[in-house]
């Protein structure tokens, strides 16, 4: 009795490898207003933080109530509570969507504004997001 032969493959065919010409960095938002316009907020904030901001570093009444939260944390503000709290959850968020096609998006590494938007929050991811 004859058996039946496996059948071999005569041509695989390999995946399509598309090249997408970068652009540099800055010649991005001169192409997208949107962008622009996440840039010059980006630029208006921090401009508004470093100069216009009002208070003073370590003021009195921020030093008292930094020490009233840690003395009693039951007392602060329910809504202040949540909200601070979820200033981690955010970037998280940001990261879980903007790593997954980052590659493919920007000129820039998308890494280095997501470590630093824990830290510094739309200050050190506003750049990125307007690239």
């Amino acid at each position: 009795a004859s058996r039946p032969r496996a059948s071999t493959v005569s041509h695989i065919s390999s995946p399509t490898v598309v090249m997408v010409e970068q652009q540099p960095a800055l010649a991005t938002l001169t192409g997208t207003p949107v962008r622009a316009a996440m840039a010059a907020t980006w630029v208006g904030f921090s401009v508004y933080v470093a100069a216009f901001s009002p208070g003073s570093f370590a003021a009195d009444g921020d030093t008292a109530l930094i020490q009233a939260a840690i003395k009693d944390p039951t007392t602060m503000n329910p809504i202040f509570f949540a909200v601070f709290n979820a200033l981690g959850l955010i970037p998280a968020v940001n990261a879980a969507l903007l790593l997954p096609g980052a590659r493919d998006q920007t000129p820039l590494p998308a890494a280095p504004f997501l470590a630093g938007g824990f830290f510094l929050g739309y200050g050190a991811i506003g750049p990125y997001l307007s690239l």
